[in-house]
């Protein structure tokens, strides 16, 4: 249905229906705010967020003087150098959680890590609500001009707070909310022309994880070369404020390791499917579960890789806005689909995917493309799980249907991927 159709039954419609229906949107608005508050803040009251603790500690360790990574050879298979750090009570209430990200995310919470725990809890959850928020609006605020009515952006945002990983993001205290808020303003800024603003974002956002740095080539090949610059800047900066060792020690020893892929069921990823059908023990790799499947696990990398080099195609060709938002789009999905390890809270990068496709299909049609926005909508913001593991008929279709998120960001990858190269070569 047209939209302005949908305007015209508005504006034929009684005093009374009117009333009616902006109470019921009232309502729910109200409700929403209320749901949100309570899965943020209030259902994680008092409890050891895994993440936020591994970050705490991590600062803490530095303030102190003491290491925040494993030296040597699959340093993830040794024990966490963290386990003596005094946390809270001169224990750490999670001794197995390894800090596992770049140097800088655990230096620019030192200040914080000098409070109490609780106190600095509250303090990051605060910052990541507005960190959320920030991205979220920013970034409809941007897509809102001339591409989305008020009521499109209202129903945007109570989709925002119904988003799932966000919640789980919470719920362990994750900074994957501070990257996505980092990568919505890096693509308002760019959108908007402000290259250098644009940079600095990419950058904060690399050096908090590194998978930010894929939307490098991107830039390069679109000739936005003060992007490209400032990020790198940014990020060399950031690498001498911290530490020139310790990022060394993160790139050669930390980073390798974890680009192996973890075996577990939270890991959301092709390899994570991957890995739970040939290993039997969960966790991190170690020397003797690679050796035994060396050359499929390389073959499974390279296939990684090869998704990449497919999301970057045909960037050199001439582009338009139009091509640079679905290429910012299918980058947020190869994001989570082709990384070696993605938890459910870094799904949350799929919101302002999700967005972008929309506006798309609202310039061109497509039941595909609506098929995928939908299932993507429930996927992500109800669990499926149960209900699509009954069609399963063996082992490896089973742990793909069980993670209907994973299928709903492969979606969005094909659609937006197939899309703009469709734009690009005029086929």
């Amino acid at each position: 249905m047209k939209w302005d159709a949908i305007r015209q039954r508005w504006a034929e419609r009684s005093a009374r229906e009117k009333r009616f229906l902006r109470a019921l949107f009232a309502a729910l608005v109200l409700y929403t705010v209320y749901q949100y508050i309570e899965g943020t803040f209030v259902f994680n009251a008092g409890t050891f967020e895994q993440d936020f603790t591994a970050y705490y500690a991590a600062a803490m360790a530095l303030n102190q003087g003491q290491p925040i990574y494993n030296s040597g050879p699959w340093p993830l298979s040794r024990d966490n150098p963290l386990i003596g750090v005094p946390v809270i009570d001169g224990k750490n209430p999670r001794p197995h959680q390894y800090y596992l990200y770049p140097p800088f995310l655990a230096w620019s919470l030192r200040p914080l890590s000098r409070l109490p725990f609780w106190t600095a809890e509250w303090i990051w959850n605060i910052l990541m609500a507005a960190a959320y928020w920030l991205g979220a609006v920013m970034f409809l605020r941007c897509a809102a001009r001339s591409l989305l009515s008020r009521s499109e952006t209202a129903a945007a945002l109570i989709l925002a707070a119904f988003w799932a990983p966000m919640f789980l993001a919470f719920r362990v205290g994750q900074i994957t909310i501070m990257v996505m808020a980092a990568l919505a303003l890096h693509y308002v800024w760019a959108i908007n022309k402000r290259d250098g603003l644009s940079g600095l974002a990419l950058g904060v956002a690399a050096a908090l994880k590194v998978t930010p740095l894929f939307f490098l080539p991107l830039w390069f090949f679109w000739r936005r070369w003060k992007i490209v610059v400032s990020a790198l800047i940014t990020l060399i900066i950031i690498l001498l404020i911290t530490g020139w060792r310790q990022n060394l020690q993160f790139v050669t020893g930390i980073m390798p390791q974890i680009s192996l892929g973890e075996n577990h069921p939270i890991n959301h990823t092709l390899m994570g499917v991957y890995l739970g059908q040939v290993l039997k023990n969960w966790g991190w790799l170690n020397a003797d579960d690679y050796r035994s499947i060396a050359v499929a696990h390389t073959l499974m990398r390279l296939l990684l890789m090869a998704g990449w080099i497919a999301t970057w195609w045909g960037a050199w060709r001439p582009h338009d806005e139009r091509t640079v938002s679905l290429g910012f789009a299918c980058a947020l999905a190869a994001s989570i689909i082709w990384t070696p390890v993605a938890r459910l809270h870094d799904y949350i990068y799929l919101y302002p995917a999700l967005i972008l496709l929309y506006i798309d299909l609202k310039k061109a049609n497509s039941w595909l493309g609506w098929a995928i926005l939908v299932f993507s909508i429930a996927a992500l913001t109800r669990n499926l799980s149960p209900w699509l593991e009954m069609l399963s008929f063996d082992a490896i279709s089973r742990e793909i249907l069980i993670r209907p998120h994973l299928m709903a960001a492969g979606g969005i990858w094909g659609f937006t991927l197939y899309r703009r190269l469709r734009l690009l070569y005029g086929r």
